[in-house]
């Protein structure tokens, strides 16, 4: 047992040694200092034996193995090179994304026409569409160039559209007719004509208005006057006269309101 004890204070004195040494060779002044490359190589080497030397000795250094458990993936750290798209794939994804891009741009322009569309047909036609609106504006004093107001009217309408055409004066009978059917239709009928519409949104209005039968015969009589002011083809004398006869049966001046 003295042996060992003997044997363990002269390990500890040689550590106590060894530290004592790298302490000495681990401070050195400044005015030691050697400038020189080849002395400081030297002063290291001397450093890194004494270190290996302090390592190397049971007591204060020496060499363990150790071992525990880790997690590793099984997939490699690199994938492995995935196989060359073809050129002419490459141009055909292109020229697809390409073609796609264009209708889906066509198919925006499209939706913003036909919204264009709709709002500015609605609004040409919203009277004939949506029926009138009664009060809205105050009604027109002519249209077309003809004069709608009731005072230019004789009392008997188709009396005097006869005897314009008993003097041979086809569009003055057609004249009188025309604009006698318009001032009914806007101060007894309450459709909104307005100075902006023309003669074919007036012939809607008047058809999303009125009955079928009274709407077909002012058709009728839009078409002959048409005719006659603008064409100067004015119809038959039997169509004249048919016109002529069968507007009270349509239209009055006395305040109805079919």
């Amino acid at each position: 047992m003295n042996a060992r004890v003997h044997h363990r204070l002269g390990a500890a004195m040689r550590g106590l040694v060894m530290l004592a040494l790298l302490a000495c060779c681990g401070f050195r002044p400044a005015w030691a200092a050697d400038p020189a490359a080849g002395a400081g190589t030297q002063h290291e080497s001397r450093e890194k034996a004494t270190i290996r030397a302090v390592l190397a000795d049971p007591v204060f250094g020496g060499e363990r193995t150790e071992y525990d458990w880790r997690y590793t993936s099984a997939t490699p750290d690199k994938a492995p090179d995935a196989a060359e798209t073809p050129s002419w794939l490459d141009g055909l994804r292109d020229a697809i994304e390409y073609l796609s891009r264009a209708l889906r741009l066509l198919v925006y322009f499209a939706l913003a026409l036909l919204l264009a569309v709709l709002i500015y047909l609605t609004y040409r036609h919203r009277d004939a569409w949506f029926g009138p609106l009664k009060g809205r504006t105050a009604p027109p004093s002519f249209l077309f160039g003809l004069d709608v107001r009731p005072e230019s009217l004789p009392d008997d309408v188709a009396a005097a559209a006869l005897a314009e055409l008993s003097r041979g004066s086809a569009s003055g009978a057609l004249s009188l007719l025309y604009r006698a059917a318009l001032v009914s239709l806007i101060h007894h009928s309450q459709l909104d004509f307005h100075a902006g519409h023309t003669e074919d949104d007036c012939l809607n209005l008047v058809r999303a208005a009125v009955d079928a039968g009274r709407s077909g015969y002012f058709a009728e009589l839009m078409d002959a006057w048409k005719r006659t002011a603008y064409a100067h083809e004015p119809p038959p004398a039997p169509a004249l006269e048919s016109l002529c006869t069968r507007w009270p049966a349509h239209f009055s001046l006395a305040g109805d309101n079919r």
